[in-house]
């Protein structure tokens, strides 16, 4: 049965996204273009919804889970983009919330507008945070979040438990950009590593992540380039240690790379091009079929 109109984009209701097809590719609902499976359809979005279907090796279920980052709360992102974004999550109704940090834009005066915003979304949630949090105030944005609810990792390791008793691990390595981040710490955590979700603002480390742990990395802070022009932008980031812009990347041996082109703006409402066109992520973890490494 077709779900709310969110930010113009139709949704299904979660039953209708978890049954309605093993598409095992990103499936993109932006700039006009419906998915193959028609979970969505266009009617002027502001933000693009991805899902991906995921194998993974420790759950007898699917469980869907919601990516979110860079809400940049503040004057250079639009509140009703931020709050149907929120409500898209809210109505799809997933079984684990993650966020990848960067929540305000620059100082702490709209700490109550992040609270009352994240305090709408599903629980669990589970959040690391990013390199405008540091700037901005670290302390004061974890309490808030974790005053609703919300854990934060710091370079640490919780395990999730879901209403199907499937577990998951969960490692939330601290932001990379301002060198808080300590993977080792963080890894050397978690029971199994090499099997675990991990919750990363900053695409440049995943390559070290992938060394010691983390079938499946999701970061945000690229904004996917936010002026995106095909062959420029791609080259000119990875000349200067960013080879990670947006969506899906082998990293390692078996870790795949997801980069969340994220929801805010850091610089009063400029994103150009498709890779940086705001998103929120679905990711499906399904069980797998066999031993082989995952294949997106």
């Amino acid at each position: 049965m077709p779900g709310r109109y969110c930010n113009g984009v139709q949704t299904l209701s979660r039953r209708t996204l978890l049954t309605g097809g093993g598409l095992a590719a990103s499936a993109i609902v932006a700039s006009g273009i419906a998915s193959p499976m028609g979970w969505a359809r266009r009617r002027s979005p502001r933000f693009r919804i991805s899902r991906s279907t995921i194998p993974w090796p420790t759950v007898r279920r699917t469980h869907l889970i919601a990516h979110l980052t860079d809400l940049h709360v503040g004057l250079s992102t639009s509140m009703r983009d931020l709050e149907e974004a929120i409500a898209c999550i809210h109505d799809t109704g997933p079984d684990l919330v993650v966020l990848t940090g960067d929540y305000v834009n620059y100082g702490l005066q709209h700490l109550d507008t992040l609270k009352d915003l994240l305090s709408r979304l599903p629980r669990p949630a589970i959040a690391t945070l990013g390199n405008h949090d540091h700037w901005s105030g670290a302390e004061p944005i974890q309490e808030t979040l974790e005053s609703i609810g919300i854990e934060v990792l710091v370079n640490t390791t919780r395990s999730i438990r879901f209403a199907s008793k499937d577990k998951l691990e969960v490692i939330g390595i601290d932001d990379g950009r301002t060198g808080h981040h300590d993977i080792d710490r963080a890894c050397a955590a978690a029971h199994q590593p090499d099997e675990a979700l991990v919750l990363n603002h900053y695409p440049p480390i995943a390559d070290r992540i992938a060394e010691l742990g983390g079938r499946l990395i999701v970061s945000g802070h690229t904004h996917g380039g936010q002026l995106y022009l095909p062959g420029i932008t791609p080259w000119v980031a990875d000349k200067s240690g960013h080879p990670y812009l947006s969506g899906w990347y082998d990293v390692g041996e078996q870790a795949r790379l997801y980069v969340n082109a994220g929801l805010g703006h850091s610089r009063a409402g400029l994103r150009i091009g498709e890779p940086a066109y705001p998103e929120i992520a679905f990711l499906e973890l399904e069980p797998q079929k066999t031993t082989s490494a995952p294949v997106i």
